[in-house]
This record gives C-alpha cells, sequence and structure tokens, in this order.
C-alpha cells in the first residue's frame, strides 16, 4: 500500500512540475541574477587552564583542541539568487568540517558543507523550494563563526541538534511577518539514509512587531539504524530575538528533545541559552552569553549530568574583512568530568581563553 501512495504522490509531482515548466521557462530566460563568489579563513588558539592531558577542551564542537593553532575553517561559496532558479556550493575543509561529518559514512561529500538548488515557484506569493545537501533548520547559531555572537558554540547546538541534512524543504511566506518551512530529510548528519523512515521537520517564523521575532522549530523521526518508527527522535526548539535599540541584541534558544529507546524507555535532554550582545561602534562589541544544559540519561554526552557555562567575548574588526575575537569561558559539571594534568574525570570545571581570527572575502 506505501509503494502505491508513493507512486500516485510521484504522478501528482510530476504533472504539478510540467505544469509549471513553461512559467518557469520563460522567467528563466529573463533571469539576470548574477553568481557571486565569497569565503572565510577561520583560525583560533585556546588555552585551558586545566592544562588537560589531552590537550582537549571536552564538550565543545569547533574549538575543541587547546593550546595549539588550529586552522578551524577554510570556505568557499559560489551562489546564485532564485529567480526563479538558484543554487549554493560551500566547499569547506578544516577542523569544523571533520566534526560535523564525524558520523557520515560517506566520505565523498565531506568536503561541501552545502550543495543544494533552489527554485522560485510563482504560486501565491511565491514557494522557495531547495534541494539537497543543506545546513539544518535547527538552532539560534551557525556553523560559521563570524555570524554567532560568540566564537565557541552552545551545548545546545553542539549536542541538542544537527549539523546539516541531505533532502528538500519548501518555504512559504503565509502572511507577511509569517513564513511556514516544511522539511523531508534522510536523517541526522548523514547523507544517505540508514534506515526506512523519513526524518521530518517543520518551522514557523513569525515577527510581530520589526525589532521582534519568534522562531518555533521541530524536527523529529527514527535516527538508528534499521530503527523502527516507534524508536523515533524528536526536538521542539524556540528562538526569541529582540533588538532593544540598533546596538543592544538578545537572542533566547530553547531545547527539548527525545528518543524512544530500543527498551521502551524514553531519554531525554533540553536547555536554554540567553545570549546578549552590545556593539559599541560599528567595529567593536562584547556579547555574553549564559546555558543551562541537562543530559540526564547521557544519551547525547555520554554522561548523565547538568552542564552550565558563561562565555564573554569581546571583538574588533580591522581592515573591514577581518574579525578578532578574544574569549573567555567557563563550563562546569554536576559530576567529575572534566580532564586535567593528570588524568581524565578529575576537576569538575574547566576554563578556557582562546583568540580567533576571521577573515572573509
Amino acid at each position: 500500500m506505501k509503494k502505491v501512495i508513493f507512486f500516485i504522490l510521484f504522478l501528482l509531482a510530476g504533472f504539478f512540475v510540467s505544469s509549471l515548466g513553461n512559467s518557469l521557462s520563460a522567467q528563466t530566460k529573463s533571469d539576470s541574477s548574477k553568481i557571486t563568489t565569497g569565503g572565510l579563513i577561520d583560525f583560533y588558539y585556546s588555552k585551558n587552564f586545566s592544562d588537560p592531558f589531552d590537550r582537549i577542551n571536552k564538550f565543545r564542537n569547533f574549538d575543541i583542541q587547546e593550546d595549539q593553532f588550529i586552522l578551524s575553517q577554510a570556505k568557499f561559496t559560489i551562489q546564485k539568487p532564485a529567480s526563479p532558479l538558484g543554487f549554493k556550493l560551500d566547499f569547506s575543509y578544516g577542523t569544523t568540517s571533520d566534526v560535523i561529518h564525524g558520523g557520515e559514512t560517506n566520505k565523498s561529500l565531506n568536503f561541501l558543507e552545502q550543495a543544494y538548488i533552489t527554485v522560485l515557484i510563482p504560486v501565491g506569493k511565491g514557494i522557495t523550494v531547495n534541494a539537497g545537501k543543506m545546513a539544518t533548520h535547527m538552532g539560534a547559531e551557525v556553523i560559521e563563526s563570524n555570524s554567532n555572537p560568540n566564537y565557541s558554540r552552545s551545548f545546545l547546538f553542539a549536542y541538542a541538534v544537527p549539523y546539516y541534512h541531505v533532502g528538500i524543504c519548501a518555504s512559504y511566506p503565509a502572511l507577511d511577518n509569517i513564513t511556514l518551512t516544511g522539511y523531508v530529510y534522510n536523517g541526522w548528519n548523514i547523507s544517505q539514509d540508514n534506515n526506512g523512515s523519513k526524518t521530518l521537520g517543520a518551522e514557523l517564523n513569525w515577527s510581530p512587531v520589526s525589532n521582534l521575532s519568534l522562531i518555533l522549530n521541530w524536527i523529529g523521526g527514527a535516527e538508528e539504524p534499521d530503527s523502527v518508527s516507534t524508536n523515533r527522535r524528536d526536538v521542539y526548539e524556540a528562538i526569541i530575538n529582540y533588538s532593544a535599540t540598533s546596538s543592544l541584541t538578545f537572542a533566547l534558544n530553547a531545547d527539548y528533545g527525545t528518543e524512544r529507546l530500543s527498551d521502551g524507555s524514553l531519554a531525554l535532554w533540553k536547555g536554554v541559552a540567553l545570549i546578549g550582545r552590545y556593539s559599541f561602534t560599528d567595529v567593536s562589541a562584547i556579547a555574553l552569553r549564559a546555558e543551562v544544559y541537562s543530559d540526564p540519561h547521557g544519551f547525547t554526552t555520554g554522561t548523565s549530568q547538568d552542564l552550565k557555562e558563561i562565555t564573554v567575548t569581546c571583538e574588533q574588526k580591522l581592515f573591514s574583512a577581518l574579525l578578532m575575537r578574544l574569549e573567555y569561558r567557563s563550563d562546569w559539571s554536576t559530576v567529575s568530568i572534566f580532564n586535567g594534568e593528570k588524568g581524565a574525570g578529575q576537576p569538575k570545571d574547566q576554563n578556557t581563553l582562546s583568540l580567533s581570527s576571521v577573515f572573509t572575502f
């Protein structure tokens, strides 16, 4: 029965695309949008004051290595806005790319952070469809460090949500201040599906006033290899962005995730992060993040614990294209889990100081 239903839907989709073909072809001939390029080079040095024996900052994702100069990311982007056809290619190299693709079995796509085509369908106010490999819609932060208030990422971004997907999404501006988006993915952080169940997602982006936005996200589906539909994973997320003034902004990010395990029990993880940023001038700013992350079953971090962190980031732009950041971060756990100079599982906290530079072009 499922095969019959999918076949019918496939035929209907084919007729739908065919009916739009002439319209899209006509618009493509007058498409005046140009291909643009850009990129960045992200470089950092981090010092952990616990002097961990393995030189690792535990429970970090993109600033893992300490007491070393690290090329975090070298990225090159080629893109074309959809009018009505477009695309985006993000080529990426460095330790950030290694972390993102740590669980990927198909290594051939590891150098591509994103690779998708975009079609703007002239229905109503316009439906934007992306298909290919794309960054996740979950999370208040993103992979590129210069697009975040802080250099290091939150526990929420590192553990509560995925990094990327391969699939398709469709976005529609239902109202002037409300945009709805639906997603169909192969799964979390994999290019090929590892079971017979697709991962679904949804996003509601509402801006009731010009300086306030509310984003509600959801992602759900079976993620374990060959798992049945009842062993599903779900994450619900709320993001609030508020601009108090042109210089002072705030962001609140909250996540709640669950996964039904094979023995019938339910693992959960949850957390909340508050981020504030103040711009002194166009080239200097300071950002503060405070966060609590709870992993009572050790499903995401590998240890039953509550994690907390406070991060202060000072930034200065040089020559307009070079962003320098000095960041102090303090992490602590409810158990002795961090590493020290004498071995693993010693202190309950770690404190780091990092200096980073991001050149954009």
